[in-house]
């Protein structure tokens, strides 16, 4: 069999019906390649992502810009968001166990106080949790989470900084919070 290169107008549309037959080859598996690089992300990696976005206030307050990324995090995103949180001076993600069916993250984290209802008490203290995962549509999530917000004493302490200034330009001042500030601060 000869081969011969095709010239002329026709040899455009042959490198395009080419060109495009393997677009259309080629897209769906590395469309795939995609997908699969964002779902598999491990447990340890999504309980890594959800403690640093709580310490940064995602369950706080629904305001916050981390509040969504928070909920997308779980299985049941309405288990975000509580009157009552935990401030913590650090956090750190230990051993992961991977099953059949789910996993076990745990997580160890170093308490400093409690603010419930606009009153800080210090609570100094490690805390140990297992967050339990499961896949919900080939992405890891975490399931079943009851626990208070974990959030940075620095964050905090910037958090009642933003809303003392933001009640002085109002002309409030709010002294539960100057009291709060000055307590954190020493902690």
């Amino acid at each position: 069999m000869e081969l011969r290169s095709i010239r002329g107008p026709s040899a455009g549309r042959a490198r395009a019906i080419v060109g495009l037959s393997l677009l259309l080859f080629a897209l769906p598996i590395l469309t795939q390649s995609q997908a699969r690089g964002q779902t598999q992300r491990s447990p340890r990696e999504i309980v890594e992502e959800y403690c640093r976005l709580d310490a940064a206030g995602g369950n706080f307050d629904s305001r916050n810009p981390n509040f969504r990324a928070i909920g997308s995090l779980l299985v049941d995103p309405n288990l975000a968001a509580y009157d009552t949180s935990v401030i913590i001076r650090s956090f750190r993600v230990g051993k992961s166990i991977v099953g059949k069916r789910g996993a076990k993250v745990d997580v160890m984290y170093s308490d400093v106080g409690i603010l419930a209802g606009g009153a800080l008490s210090r609570d100094v203290r490690s805390e140990s949790v297992v967050f339990r995962l499961r896949q919900v549509s080939g992405s890891w999530k975490i399931d079943g989470l009851r626990m208070l917000p974990h959030i940075s004493r620095e964050w905090m302490l910037a958090e009642f900084g933003r809303e003392s200034k933001a009640g002085e330009k109002e002309g409030v001042t709010d002294q539960e919070m100057k009291a709060n500030f000055a307590k954190l601060s020493q902690w």
